[in-house]
C-alpha cells in the first residue's frame, strides 16, 4: 500500500477509531483494554476459576468439608425428612415461606449413613457459593460489566467480611436470591442448556424464601427497558412464586407489633452492619457506646447519609443492570428493617454485633460491593475513584485479617451417629447440634 493510499485510509477513519500501537497513549486505554481482556472466559478458564472459587470458599470455613455439623434448622429439616418423607420436608414452610432449594440436600442426606449427612449439607452449602461466583464470570453478564470487573467482584463477594452465618445450609436462600437477580439481569440464553438452567434456577428460587416478591418488580422494570421476551418468562415464574409465598406468609405472619427502636440505635445498626460491613469495632462503630450516645448516633447518621448519596449516584449514572441490582438490594434492606421492626422478639442491641442475624445485611452488602467495583472504573472523577479504591482496600484488608471463620463447637456428632446406626429399630436418640441448645431427635426406622 502506497503513502497516498495510507493517507486516504487514515482520513476515512474517525479519530477515536485509530488505535495506536504505543501502550503509552492514554486516550486509547479503553480500546486497549478491550483488546487485552476477553469478553468472557474460555471454557478452561471458567473451569479453573470455579476450582479457585471452591478453594477460596472452603478455605474460609474448612469445617464445611473437614468436620461438617448440622446448624440450627438444618437438624429439623433432616429430622422431618427422615420421619415424614422428603416431599413433606421440602414443602413444609419455614418462617412462613417455602425454602425448597435450600432443602434439596435432604434428598441425598437421608440415604447415607447418619454420620455423613452433615457432609452432604456442607458440600451443598459450599456449592451454592461456588455457583454464584461461577455464574458471575460467565458470558451471560458480558453486557452488564467487563470480565475484569466481574472477576474483582467475584473475589469481593467471597471475601465479604463478617458473614460467617451465610455459610450454613439454612442461609443459602440469601445466596440463591442474589443468583436469581443475576439470572434475571443477564443476557437471554441462546443455548438449550442455559435455557434449562434459567428455568430450573428461577423455579427453585421462587420457592426458596420470599425474595421472589422483591425480584418480580426488578424483572418487570428490566423488561420495560430491554424488551427481552425471556424476561417475561422468568418474571411469570417469579409472579407465580410470589403468589405462593405470599399465601404461606399471610397464614404465618401476625399483625405488625412495632418495636420502639431508638433512632440512634437504628442509625448505628445501618451504619455499622450495612455500610461498614461490621469492620469498625465489630459493627458497633463506637465501642461500648450507650444506646442513646449522641456521638455514636451522629457518626452513624453521617455514614448513612454518605451511603444513601452513593446509592442515589448509582441510580442516576450506573448501567441499567447495576441500577436494578441496587433497587433489589434496597428493597431487601427495607423489608429487613420492616421485619425486625414488627417482630418484638428481636434483640435490637445485639443487632450491632457481627455474630447476630448478619444474614439480613448480606444481600445489601453484596450490592454495595458491586457499586464500589463500578465506581473504581473509568468515567468517574479521580477523587471518587481514589476514595473508592481506599474503601475496597480496607474491606479486603479486614477480610484477609479474619479470613477463616471461627469453627463451630465440636459436639461430636459422628459419635452419636454411630450409636444411632448400631441401635435397634425404635430407638429414640437426641443429638446436640449447634448453636448450643439446639438438638436433633430421631426415632430409628
Amino acid at each position: 500500500m502506497g503513502k497516498a493510499e495510507i493517507g486516504e485510509c487514515s482520513r476515512s477513519l474517525m479519530p477515536e477509531q485509530v488505535i495506536t500501537s504505543s501502550p503509552r497513549v492514554s486516550s486509547s486505554g479503553p480500546l486497549l483494554l478491550r483488546k487485552r481482556w476477553p469478553a468472557s472466559l474460555p471454557w478452561w478458564g471458567l473451569l479453573l476459576a470455579i476450582v479457585l472459587i471452591a478453594a477460596a470458599v472452603i478455605s474460609r470455613k474448612p469445617e464445611l468439608v473437614t468436620n461438617p455439623q448440622f446448624w440450627g434448622d438444618e437438624a429439623s429439616w433432616f429430622a422431618d425428612a427422615y420421619s415424614n418423607g422428603v416431599l413433606h420436608s421440602l414443602l413444609l414452610a419455614q418462617g412462613g415461606y417455602l425454602c425448597v432449594a435450600s432443602k434439596l440436600p435432604v434428598l441425598l442426606a437421608i440415604h447415607v449413613p447418619l454420620a455423613h449427612a452433615p457432609a452432604v449439607f456442607g458440600w451443598f452449602t459450599a456449592g451454592a457459593q461456588v455457583l454464584l461466583g461461577g455464574f458471575l464470570l460467565t458470558s451471560r453478564l458480558t453486557r452488564a460489566a467487563p470480565i475484569q470487573a466481574r472477576a474483582l467482584l467475584c473475589f469481593l463477594w467471597i471475601a465479604v467480611p463478617n458473614c460467617a452465618e451465610i455459610d450454613t445450609l439454612n442461609n443459602t436462600q440469601w445466596t440463591f436470591a442474589v443468583l436469581g437477580a443475576l439470572v434475571l439481569l443477564s443476557e437471554p440464553p441462546k443455548a438449550k442448556a442455559w435455557i434449562a438452567f434459567d428455568f430450573v434456577a428461577i423455579c427453585l428460587i421462587s420457592l426458596t424464601g420470599p425474595f421472589c416478591i422483591l425480584l418480580l418488580p426488578v424483572g418487570i422494570l428490566f423488561y420495560l427497558m430491554r424488551r427481552n421476551r425471556w424476561t417475561i418468562v422468568l418474571s411469570s415464574i417469579l409472579a407465580a412464586g410470589s403468589v405462593i409465598q405470599y399465601i404461606t406468609l399471610s397464614h404465618y405472619l401476625g399483625p405488625c407489633s412495632p418495636v420502639r427502636v431508638l433512632k440512634p440505635l437504628l442509625l448505628r445498626v445501618l451504619a455499622g452492619q450495612l455500610f461498614l460491613f461490621g469492620t469498625v469495632n465489630g459493627g458497633k462503630i463506637v465501642a461500648d457506646a450507650p444506646l442513646q450516645s449522641r456521638a455514636a448516633a451522629g457518626l452513624g447518621a453521617l455514614i448513612v447519609v454518605i451511603g444513601l448519596c452513593i446509592v442515589g449516584y448509582v441510580l442516576v449514572r450506573a448501567p441499567l443492570e447495576l441500577k436494578l441490582l441496587t433497587v433489589f438490594g434496597c428493597a431487601v434492606a427495607v423489608a429487613v428493617i420492616r421485619r425486625l421492626h414488627c417482630d418484638p422478639h428481636w434483640d435490637w442491641e445485639s443487632l450491632t454485633n457481627i455474630f447476630y442475624a448478619i444474614r439480613y445485611w448480606y444481600i445489601p452488602r453484596l450490592v454495595l460491593l458491586a457499586i464500589l467495583v463500578w465506581m473504581i472504573g473509568r468515567g468517574h472523577a479521580s477523587w471518587i475513584r481514589a476514595a473508592t479504591a481506599v474503601a475496597v482496600i480496607l474491606i479486603v484488608a479486614s477480610a484477609l485479617s479474619n479470613w477463616q471463620y471461627p469453627p463451630l463447637t465440636d459436639l461430636h456428632f459422628d459419635r452419636y451417629a454411630r450409636e444411632f446406626d448400631h441401635a435397634p429399630r425404635g430407638t429414640r436418640i437426641t443429638i446436640p447440634v449447634n448453636p448450643i441448645g439446639w438438638s436433633l431427635t430421631l426415632v430409628k426406622h
